[in-house]
């Protein structure tokens, strides 16, 4: 059996490395876009939700739910550490 020289092997480290860069790229660029639009889509959704809400409700009634809701979470939170 016959050993592999320097330049072959690294030819073949080479050959190894372009592949993995180019399923990389082809990951990146597949993937990231398709990420970002549903990212995009999931935002307008937030952003409708949120002005129908303030169209619905006065600022302080959304105050005082969160508050509310904030201290619900809150006394949970604690009831189930103390235990």
């Amino acid at each position: 059996m016959t050993e592999k020289t320097v330049p072959e092997r690294l030819a073949v480290i080479e050959t190894e490395i372009t592949n993995i860069k180019e399923t990389l790229d082809d990951i990146k660029d597949n993937h990231l876009n398709s990420i970002y639009n549903k990212f995009d889509d999931i935002w307008q959704k937030f952003v409708c939700l949120e002005k129908k809400i303030i169209s619905r409700l006065p600022l302080w009634v959304t105050m005082m739910i969160t508050l509310l809701t904030s201290l619900c979470v809150g006394l949970i939170v604690y009831g189930v550490m103390r235990k």
